[in-house]
């Protein structure tokens, strides 16, 4: 087939034209003239043989792939793959081979984005830098809106702390914090977007988040406005939720509509369990797992924490009092000691876990033991208002009046059961207190 070689380079034959005198692809012809050129003569064209091995699984293992794909057509093939792995005893066919059998039935969509030619960044040491972001909403069921946040370590991919919250409140990003720190120490920085849960409208003020960082000695820096590429790997993950962990939990949550979202987080848990120490990333070498190079890799960041942190400061809301002339405060109809020094000025309150403490300008000033005080759930369940443009809010069928300059703010409302009256805060400062009418 030598006169192939000559055809081409001697009567300049095209390639197409080659293909169709020997009946094959071009891209036959482009290889074969590329192993002459390198001295490698076969006595005719080299064709690949593509035959691979006879399916081996059971039909009813496919049968189930095209009922699973059916009854949630937004399940992924490795969520398939993952309920096989449950329902049969023996071996279940590969992703690619689930890929391919739900293209041939046409179940199978393309979501493939087109190459934009990101540049790829990476830190060499897990612990070095944390991706932290809040997934956009996510509608579960009678749970109504949801409000993932996460942190994941740059170097891994491994999940560092994630979790469903009811709303985007700043204690949730400190929430979130105090896991990750608590089980994995202290990381050299942390990535965060611009959102203002992490960054301080105005820069001569911190914001709670840069607060706590710069107490922990970690550096908080920030990604460029409007460009999500920069924490691409943390919201390529948000989209691995959506595709292979959302679909089977709202299917859940559907057939059981009093699910809880402390139940959902549960089941969440055991999803990003089996993310972080089985799924092979094919982004890491190897196709590693993320716990595999978190744990494993060296050298590593280890900076564990060296003193306690008093995490019911960022975790509480805080209110104010001024300090009488007898060094004292008023607080939930009891009197609690200020040292001497304080008296007519105005000190922020935290109640919670049982302590009321006490802070003037951010420095601690002095705890007390309370008999009463708001549990985690109680905090947890705290209401959220936006103040309309008449600058009212509207809670149990009632309209507060907090003032026209505040229209557009959030306002969060504590019912204090004891005392009959509703607290409003805006950015944790209390600004107005309502009786409580109770309806039945």
């Amino acid at each position: 087939m030598e006169e192939i070689f000559e055809a081409y380079y001697n009567a300049h034959v095209s390639i197409q034209e080659l293909a169709q005198r020997s009946n094959k692809s071009a891209r036959t012809i482009y290889r074969y003239i590329g192993l002459v050129k390198k001295g490698k003569l076969d006595s005719d064209i080299p064709n690949k043989s593509r035959s691979g091995r006879p399916r081996v699984f059971d039909d009813r293992i496919f049968i189930r792939i095209q009922e699973l794909k059916t009854e949630i057509p937004e399940r992924s093939a490795i969520s398939i793959q993952k309920l096989l792995q449950k329902e049969f005893e023996s071996r279940v066919p590969s992703l690619s081979s689930i890929r391919s059998f739900l293209h041939e039935r046409g179940l199978l969509s393309s979501t493939h984005l087109s190459n934009q030619g990101y540049i790829v960044f990476e830190r060499e040491q897990p612990n070095d830098l944390w991706q932290i972001d809040i997934a956009g909403v996510q509608v579960y069921g009678d749970l109504n809106n949801c409000y993932l946040i996460a942190l994941l370590d740059d170097c891994s991919r491994f999940i560092l702390a994630a979790q469903y919250y009811p709303d985007q409140q700043v204690k949730w990003v400190v929430d979130i914090l105090r896991q990750a720190i608590e089980r994995h120490g202290r990381p050299n920085q942390i990535l965060a977007d611009n959102g203002l849960q992490f960054k301080a409208m105005m820069r001569e003020h911190e914001s709670t988040y840069e607060t706590i960082l710069n107490h922990l000695g970690i550096e908080p820096i920030y990604a460029k406005a409007h460009h999500p590429q920069t924490k691409g790997k943390l919201e390529r993950w948000f989209g691995t939720v959506l595709q292979q962990f959302y679909p089977d939990a709202l299917a859940r949550i559907k057939s059981a509509t009093s699910m809880s979202l402390a139940e959902l987080n549960s089941l969440f848990m055991e999803w990003v369990e089996w993310y972080n120490t089985q799924k092979p990333h094919r982004s890491l070498p190897g196709n590693r797992t993320p716990i595999d190079v978190f744990i494993n890799k060296n050298p590593r960041v280890h900076r564990p924490l060296e003193t306690p942190v008093n995490w019911a400061r960022y975790l509480s809301d805080i209110s104010q009092r001024k300090v009488r002339k007898t060094n004292s405060i008023q607080y939930n109809q009891e009197t609690f000691s200020i040292p001497p020094g304080y008296a007519g000025k105005i000190v922020d309150i935290v109640d919670f876990s049982g302590k009321l403490q006490v802070f003037y300008n951010d420095t601690f000033v002095i705890e007390h033991q309370i008999s009463k005080t708001p549990s985690i759930e109680e905090i947890i369940s705290t209401s959220k208002r936006i103040v309309s443009q008449s600058g009212s809010i509207k809670y149990n069928n009632q309209y507060f009046y907090l003032g026209y300059k505040l229209k557009g703010k959030t306002a969060f409302l504590k019912v204090n059961e004891e005392e009959e009256l509703i607290l409003v805060y805006i950015d944790n400062v209390l600004v107005k207190t309502f009786p409580l009418e109770n309806k039945s």
